[in-house]
């Protein structure tokens, strides 16, 4: 009772499982105390005649650093993300109406193209902004995911418009 009370009631039936189903068992993250383990287990067995375990070997990994460092990261990213999230939206909405303005003299068609090249950018990076707000969701796991038809001819003609724009 003393080791359940020092490792929790998880540990025990971890490694009672171990002991019957003569297998390794992974604990990913146990919390004890201020730190965050990584608990291993592993059956230790002898063979006379027939094999039989005996007990199991406990591993523990302290991954306490290894977690705040992917806290870490994972703040960085959605903060960065959304501190580029508003100057983009700004220039988006600018470009928008210039082009607007713009868009109603003649005789300006390369100023019209340079702010098109503008906003199509502007809105990849803004694309790429909301990529990393959703790896950060799927990382936490509150992404979900939705199963919907689309063309994919129009998705290889936007692709193909890309790679034309950089060759």
């Amino acid at each position: 009772s003393d080791i359940v009370h020092v490792l929790g009631e998880g540990i025990l039936v971890a490694f009672r499982y171990v002991v019957k189903h003569a297998e390794p068992y992974e604990v990913q993250e146990f919390t004890f105390g201020q730190k965050i383990l990584r608990v291993l287990l592993s059956p230790i067995s002898i063979t006379e005649g027939r094999s039989e375990v005996i007990g199991a070997t406990v591993l523990f990994e302290d991954i306490t650093r290894q977690k705040l460092i992917e806290y870490s990261k994972s703040s960085f990213v959605a903060i960065t993300s959304h501190e580029l999230r508003t100057p983009l939206s700004i220039i988006r909405g600018n470009v928008e109406l210039l082009l607007k303005k713009i868009s109603q003299t003649k005789g300006r068609e390369d100023e019209i193209k340079m702010i098109h090249a503008v906003h199509r950018n502007t809105m990849r990076l803004l694309g790429i902004v909301d990529d990393f707000l959703d790896l950060r969701a799927i990382e936490e796991g509150r992404m979900q995911f939705k199963n919907q038809n689309f063309n994919i001819a129009d998705l290889l003609n936007e692709v193909g418009v890309e790679f034309k724009n950089k060759l």
